[in-house]
Order: C-alpha cells, then sequence, then structure tokens
C-alpha cells in the first residue's frame, strides 16, 4: 500500500526520508526490525564515497567485503543488478532490502558500462529511495532494460520507469495505488494535520502520476483511474499503459538493439 507516515526518531535513524513538517513519505507500513550489525559500516561508507573519499576500487573492495555485492555481476561493458526486497528503510524478515545508496556506489564505480539489466522484483518500499535509484539508472548514461520477476508494486514503479526497455512474465504482478497517510500513534490528529496530510498525498499523487505520463507518454487519466484499483493489473492492462514494452520472450535482440514481436 502506498503510504505516507509521520515517522518517530527512531524511524528518521532507520533511514525514513522527512520534509520539513516531519513527514516521510512510505510506501509500504512494516515493523522496522533490528538493524544488521553491518549498517553503521556500510554508512561511513556511504559518506566516504560521496566526499570522494573512496576511489573505485577500494569501493569495490569495500562492498564485497561487506556482503553488498550479492546480486552484482559485471560482464564484459554490461552490468546486471537483481534488486529483490523492500526499498529502502530496513531489510525485511528474510535480509533482503534495495539500497539507493548502494546502487549509486555501484553505477559510480562501472561508468564504462554500455548496457544495464535490472532483474525487478518489489512489493515496494520508501518513495526517496526509490526516486534517487530512478534518477541514477536515468542519468548513467547506459542504455537500462527492466525486467520484472514476480512483483513490481508501489515505488517499485520508479524503477521499472528507468527502464529504455521494459519487460514482464506472464506471471508477473503489477500495482499502481494512490498515496494514504498512516500517522504515528503518537500524534494528535487536529483538523489542521488533517487537511495538511491530505494536501501532502494529493501532491505525492500528482508527482507520480506526472512521472508516469512523461516516462509512458499516456493519458493522466488513465493512472488515476488505475489509482484507485488497489488491485494488481493484467499484463496486458500494463503494456496498454505502456509500463511495460513487452513480454519478456516477445524480445529479440539484432545488432545490439532491442526489437519485440507482440503474439
Amino acid at each position: 500500500m502506498s503510504t505516507t507516515k509521520i515517522v518517530s526518531k527512531q524511524a528518521v535513524q532507520a533511514g525514513a526520508s522527512l520534509n520539513g513538517r516531519g513527514v516521510g513519505i512510505i510506501m509500504s507500513c512494516r515493523d522496522i526490525p533490528r538493524r544488521p550489525t553491518h549498517r553503521q559500516s556500510q554508512n561511513r561508507l556511504a559518506r566516504a564515497f560521496a566526499r570522494n573519499q573512496l576511489k573505485r576500487p577500494k569501493l569495490m573492495n569495500a562492498l564485497r567485503i561487506l556482503g553488498q555485492a550479492k546480486g552484482y555481476k559485471v560482464a564484459g561493458d554490461e552490468l546486471c543488478l537483481d534488486l529483490i526486497g523492500g526499498i529502502g528503510g530496513e531489510p525485511d524478515e528474510k535480509g533482503r532490502i534495495i539500497s539507493a545508496t548502494d546502487i549509486e556506489m555501484r553505477l559510480a564505480a562501472n561508468p564504462h558500462v554500455r548496457d544495464i539489466k535490472v532483474y525487478l522484483d518489489s512489493p515496494g518500499g520508501l518513495v526517496v529511495p526509490a526516486q534517487r535509484i530512478y534518477n541514477a539508472l536515468r542519468n548513467h548514461g547506459a542504455f537500462v532494460e527492466v525486467e520484472v520477476q514476480d512483483m513490481c508494486a508501489s515505488a517499485a514503479n520508479q524503477i521499472l520507469l528507468a527502464g529504455d526497455l521494459r519487460t514482464a512474465w506472464p506471471q508477473s504482478r503489477l500495482l499502481l495505488h494512490a498515496t494514504s497517510v498512516s500517522p504515528a500513534p503518537s500524534k494528535r490528529l487536529t483538523a489542521a494535520t488533517h487537511r495538511y496530510l491530505a494536501q501532502h498525498a494529493e501532491d505525492a499523487d500528482r508527482a507520480l502520476v506526472d512521472l508516469y505520463v512523461e516516462r509512458t507518454g499516456k493519458d493522466r487519466r488513465r493512472f488515476e483511474r488505475e489509482f484507485q484499483n488497489e488491485r494488481d493489473m493484467s499484463i496486458s492492462t500494463a503494456i496498454s499503459l505502456g509500463l511495460i514494452h513487452a513480454m519478456v520472450a516477445e524480445v529479440e535482440w539484432k545488432n545490439g538493439r532491442p526489437y519485440y514481436f507482440p503474439s
């Protein structure tokens, strides 16, 4: 579910993104588990990278040491990324997470690749990290192919839309929905707070629809209607909306370029 939540100080420390009024857009409501033991080391690595104190060889070695290179492969001029789990925040019960900082560092460490293949399987997550991943993929300069595996819901669609070629399998599930508001239990909900949160959710919805329209060229009213469904869409609907170009089996590569032939 797309969710906007007023988060606590503890949630902020866990990675929730806030605006000036202390409201963070969170695309899935789930309890924040205990942080992993390597998180502080990962944060120090990210800060050093951001300050340009870490060169590419040391960066990749540090990523391997921290166990962050899982689902990451470079073969020639192609970079493959397995993006599985929730986006941002803390890992789920299986330890899976899609980290925007992790992906930004991997892309920065491989500026030479010409093709990026993303295998995406995510129920959604935090909006701001999803936006960062979208921007990192779009700004890299490589041709980006995104293949939906089992699920692409909520904020994960922002990552999907970073693809120049977007494909899915017959069993893939896609979901778009509107932003909802789930305030922290300790927050008093006055009339003014209700009005602000409603406006905040509407602004988030407009920004998401703007992105869908920009990347697909479809009528925004179609996405606004889809936001109200709150259920998985069929692959044919996803194709008609431009979220998916074709099924995986319908794509053929010729001379380094993809061609798809809908059956």
